[in-house]
């Protein structure tokens, strides 16, 4: 095992856990949440001229409101993405390695990583096996997430690791480690596609598992909570723990995404 991996596994969250604080909905809380957007379009009717269409509503965003982090797609409509959204400043990300599971075989799970990666998309998401995280085989898992951080290159690499349905906050805590040690950029809590949505319970050993990766690295790493994030007031608890664990510095889109479609609607006021 890697000895750094060895070593920060050691660590976990704290005894006490954090409980987020109340937020009013303001103006500057409103449009700080609209630019931590990650739009997520992922549903077995898509096609490219929903993309497409998708695409432009995203960039014509009301004034007072700065553009959205990204649009996330499956694979086949990557080039639909980037030719609706080429030099508007919204990234495109895509899922690969098995989404939403992460059940099939490495290989396989490399060779689409990589194909992702052919396509010049901006950011690639995989989702790790979840057997390999509830039956703490740290270093299966840290071969999978490496190989596949390799065959994504270039791509801003983003690992889910499905918190909901991992047993406890201890393995949720080292799961987000083994992504980080292993290369990921973003750790993401869920693929929405669980049976299990996300809570603040889930994302606070998350939270403490990258600000000790700072504190032992220098080096900020992301996250991206998705699953049941459909309104602001669904999304304040979150800013409040991330203020409260990582700081005001961590809010921001290189940093944090919310993973939703009716988030920006209830932020535009629809």
């Amino acid at each position: 095992m890697d000895p750094r991996l060895r070593d920060l596994l050691s660590y976990g969250p704290p005894p006490g856990v954090n409980y987020p604080l109340p937020l009013d909905r303001t103006p500057e809380r409103v449009a700080q949440t609209h630019g931590l957007l990650e739009v997520e379009c992922l549903e077995g009717f898509d096609s490219p001229l929903k993309i497409a269409m998708l695409s432009r509503a995203l960039c014509d965003q009301p004034e007072g409101l700065p553009p959205v982090a990204a649009l996330c797609v499956y694979p086949a409509f990557v080039l639909a993405g980037q030719g609706a959204l080429g030099g508007r400043g919204v990234r495109l990300s895509t899922v690969a390695g098995g989404f939403p599971h992460g059940l099939t075989t490495l290989e396989a799970a490399t060779i689409e990583v990589a194909t992702c990666s052919a396509m010049e998309v901006d950011e690639i998401e995989v989702v790790i096996p979840r057997y390999m995280a509830r039956s703490k085989d740290w270093m299966a898992l840290s071969g999978w997430i490496s190989e596949l951080r390799e065959a994504a290159h270039t791509s801003t690499f983003k690992v889910t690791i499905s918190a909901g349905e991992l047993a406890n906050r201890l393995t949720i805590y080292r799961a987000t480690m083994c992504a980080l040690v292993n290369g990921a950029e973003f750790v993401k809590t869920c693929t929405g596609k669980e049976s299990d949505v996300v809570s603040p319970e889930v994302v606070e050993p998350m939270l403490h598992a990258l600000a000790d990766w700072h504190n032992e690295t220098n080096v900020p790493r992301g996250l991206v909570i998705g699953g049941g994030v459909e309104s602001f007031a669904d999304a304040a608890p979150y800013l409040s723990l991330v203020e409260q664990i990582l700081g005001d510095g961590f809010l921001q889109p290189s940093l944090l995404r919310f993973s939703s479609v009716g988030l920006v609607d209830d932020l535009r006021g629809s």
